[in-house]
């Protein structure tokens, strides 16, 4: 397919596909949306604006989160993160993890199975290193993985919204994984960055079109 109209940054780096956006954050710092043609920073794939996603940089202080979620259809989650230094002013990490999981809401009398489930794993750790007071660098690494719904209705076919009819699986499947490094350099007056890494997306997905229990000649 074709490049997407918005760009997407997680720490600097660019998502080339949306099909890879399926993350379950734990340790945001912050979310920059910016609106119109960004073409002078971030290049032809910003036509529409980009959004600049920006996760917790670890440094002195020990710090963390535990956060848990319950949902309907028997829907749990857990994500956090923790930060600490290892050499004061010179190294600190920081950990990061995050799982979701709920059953489907969705029923294929025809196969005798729940549809549109969720399970969602996310890991992710950062290293710093201020060898001097002018030079940052920091290695960042995450890896994770998703099965998200992959069912389609056919609005018509006189059952309830829940039941849907398909004559076989489909599925959803994403692998994700980056590794990047940052480097700042401050001069007298002005700071140079340059930023480095690599983006894996896997994608396995199958699903019955039509949302029904015929097969379409």
């Amino acid at each position: 397919g074709g490049d997407e109209g918005v760009a997407t940054y997680i720490d600097g780096i660019y998502q080339g596909r949306a099909s890879g956006l399926v993350y379950q954050f734990a340790d945001i710092e912050r979310i920059e949306v910016l609106r119109g043609p960004q073409g002078t920073l971030y290049g032809r794939n910003a036509t529409g604006g980009a959004i600049r996603i920006i996760t917790k940089t670890p440094g002195n202080e020990l710090t963390g989160l535990l956060d848990l979620t319950v949902t309907n259809f028997d829907g749990f989650g857990a994500s956090g993160y923790v930060m600490a230094p290892i050499v004061e002013d010179k190294l600190s990490v920081k950990f990061s993890a995050a799982s979701y999981e709920r059953d489907g809401y969705a029923y294929s009398p025809t196969l005798n199975k729940d549809f549109n489930d969720e399970d969602m794993k996310y890991a992710s750790a950062a290293l710093r290193w201020t060898p001097t007071e002018v030079t940052d660098v920091i290695l960042r690494a995450y890896t994770g993985s998703s099965t998200t719904p992959a069912v389609y209705k056919a609005i018509l076919d006189g059952l309830p919204l829940d039941t849907i009819p398909i004559e076989f699986d489909s599925f959803d499947d994403r692998d994700f994984s980056s590794t990047s490094v940052t480097i700042n350099q401050a001069f007298e007056s002005f700071t140079a960055t340059a930023i480095v890494g690599y983006l894996k997306t896997e994608l396995s997905t199958q699903f019955d079109a039509d949302g029904g229990a015929i097969d379409n000649v």
